[in-house]
């Protein structure tokens, strides 16, 4: 809080996703009904101190859906009042991956709806604006995650055999939560020693094989004949959730969106680029970042 400021003066920041799902032809989505508000909506709460969106999102619906989901795409960032506080709350369309739902504290009933009846069932008009955004993209998305290597260790020599420093690991675990809240279930990671340990923390936590690919690694991406890089472009078009880890991620994002990158997204520091793509086609960028890395 800055000073002269009150609590008040800030928002209360919550996130939550859209579960949705295929049934024949149909598309679906899970409304929760809450009791302490008779509402229908979607599930979404607080973050907790020092939480990232992507990771409350993931965990709000867990608890109340009981349904474990990967983030797809972003959806339409919601600002409005609640008990005389401005509120924040970012949502994502969500691929249901497990779970099962039973009555909880906070949510008695939940209901799996197509579209229209979705919107006549939700209480809040705000809500309906999700399912209208989730009902213009053009099908099911899939995450392409790329993390470039946190600070390491200075090498005049090679750069690619650089180690990564406190502050590097650092960052690795801090963004451990924004990746996993994709449900990555292929992880590529160039031969550079800071992007391998960069993907070590998240190889550990979910079992995933490390698949190294040089051309991740920024020497060999300059050097990449255009052909290799299509090849790289229809190999990582495939419909898997997959996370990239490589110093060339920066430029890999401006080729595979076919675009100039942002420039805030080549900081070097701990932050993520989401492709999130249908059939081919770039559906939305997203850029995340992790505030306060303290190394250990």
């Amino acid at each position: 809080m800055t000073a002269g400021g009150t609590s008040a003066d800030f928002p209360v920041l919550a996130a939550g996703t859209v579960p949705r799902r295929t049934q024949g032809a149909q598309v679906e989505v899970l409304l929760v009904h809450r009791p302490k508000y008779d509402d229908w909506s979607f599930p979404k709460g607080k973050l907790d101190p020092g939480e990232h969106g992507t990771a409350a999102a993931v965990r709000e619906t867990q608890e109340e859906s009981g349904l474990v989901v990967g983030l797809d795409a972003p959806l339409p960032v919601q600002h409005y009042v609640a008990s005389g506080r401005p509120k924040r709350v970012d949502y994502w369309a969500a691929t249901v991956l497990g779970g099962r739902f039973s009555p909880n504290s906070e949510v008695d009933r939940v209901a799996w709806l197509p579209l229209a009846d979705a919107r006549a069932r939700l209480t809040w008009q705000r809500d309906a604006v999700l399912v209208d955004a989730l009902e213009e993209q053009p099908g099911p998305t899939t995450p392409l995650l790329l993390v470039a290597p946190g600070s390491s260790l200075p090498r005049e020599s090679a750069p690619s055999t650089s180690p990564l420093d406190a502050l590097g690991h650092a960052q690795a675990r801090a963004l451990l939560p924004l990746v996993t809240a994709y449900a990555p279930a292929r992880l590529v990671c160039s031969d550079e020693v800071g992007a391998l340990e960069s993907a070590t923390p998240l190889a550990d936590a979910t079992g995933l094989v490390v698949e190294v690919n040089p051309l991740l690694g920024s020497h060999a991406w300059a050097g990449a004949a255009p052909v290799v890089r299509e090849q790289l472009r229809t190999h990582v078009a495939e419909p898997v959730r997959t996370v990239l880890y490589g110093s060339a991620a920066p430029a890999l994002l401006s080729f595979l969106a076919r675009q100039e990158a942002p420039a805030d997204t080549c900081d070097g520091g701990a932050s993520l680029l989401v492709l999130h793509q249908t059939r081919g086609h770039l559906v939305a960028l997203e850029h995340h970042t992790v505030d306060r890395v303290e190394p250990s």
